[in-house]
């Protein structure tokens, strides 16, 4: 059973625009908890809309938080 998570803040580190490195790996917390078996991304929240909806879309969220 995966643990469900959220990310508060969708910024840079949080959610940010795709990215990865291939010494790391992912570089967010939203790309760290969709590829680990062990948890399910299932909500974000950030106090800037437009920030939101653009992680929400790149992640396959529905459930959002402002």
């Amino acid at each position: 059973m995966a643990i469900r998570a959220a990310v508060v803040g969708c910024g840079r580190i949080g959610a940010g625009p795709p990215s990865s490195s291939e010494e790391v790996g992912v570089l967010t917390h939203a790309e760290a908890l969709s590829a680990s078996p062990l948890t399910a991304l299932t909500a974000l929240c950030d106090t800037d809309e437009a920030t939101l909806e653009e992680a929400a879309a790149q992640h396959g969220i529905d459930c959002v938080y402002t």
